[in-house]
């Protein structure tokens, strides 16, 4: 199961959260027409799945998708994904994530990556969990930067490379991610992929700290200590 949940689903035990879906802005161009009438099909079908009539929503979110409409595909793969109202399928929660990656969503960019990543519903593909996290990353998406800077920092799917490895965990840092601020530190520490700096270490040590990261106030405790 992926970490990016639809957007319809509450906070489970998998630690599923709950995500707002985008609304298309309205247009008289004929290709939008067709959006349009994908995002009432859309509308109709969160309607009946907030109300836990999810099968009944299902027919509907199918027809949006076919009408092109980028979110509601990200939501398919997210009821294949979960199991929700249709039996758990990892292939075709990857294959409905990648439609809507290939149509700019981002979620669903960071989500097929994610899966590349790690096999679910298909082979490993580093290469292609890079292409993606790095697409959803230069959208603004932290998580994705994070995953990005671990693949390059662990070399997976091609060569160690400590500079793009510290630059996106810098990005994700900057982007509040706790995670890449302790792992930028550590980097900046050491002097890997650029020049050593104590004082920066320590001090981006205390901004994790303070965005509730305890593996970086227990480095913070043993620091004072030394």
């Amino acid at each position: 199961m992926t970490k990016q949940p639809v957007s319809f689903l509450k906070k489970t035990s998998t630690g599923m959260l709950f995500a707002l879906a985008l609304l298309t802005a309205p247009s008289f161009s004929l290709k939008a027409q067709t959006t349009q009438s994908g995002q009432a099909e859309f509308n109709k079908a969160m309607a009946l799945f907030e109300e836990g009539k999810i099968p009944k929503g299902i027919p509907l979110l199918q027809k949006s998708a076919a009408l092109g409409l980028a979110k509601a595909m990200f939501e398919l793969g997210g009821l294949y994904d979960a199991g929700a109202g249709v039996e758990m399928n990892a292939a075709k929660a990857r294959q409905w994530y990648g439609k809507a990656a290939k149509k700019d969503h981002v979620l669903a960019m960071y989500n097929l990556g994610y899966m590349q990543a790690k096999g679910y519903g298909g082979s490993i593909d580093f290469t292609k969990a890079r292409h993606w996290y790095e697409l959803a990353g230069n959208k603004g998406h932290a998580q994705s930067m994070y995953y990005l800077a671990n693949i390059y920092a662990r070399g997976q799917g091609g060569l160690v490379d400590l500079a793009k490895a510290r630059q996106w965990y810098e990005k994700a840092a900057n982007n509040n991610h706790p995670r890449a601020m302790y792992e930028l530190r550590k980097m900046i520490a050491r002097g890997e992929g650029g020049p050593k700096d104590i004082p920066k270490s320590r001090s981006i040590l205390q901004k994790a700290a303070k965005n509730g990261l305890s593996q970086a106030a227990r480095a913070l405790a043993l620091l004072a200590k030394n």
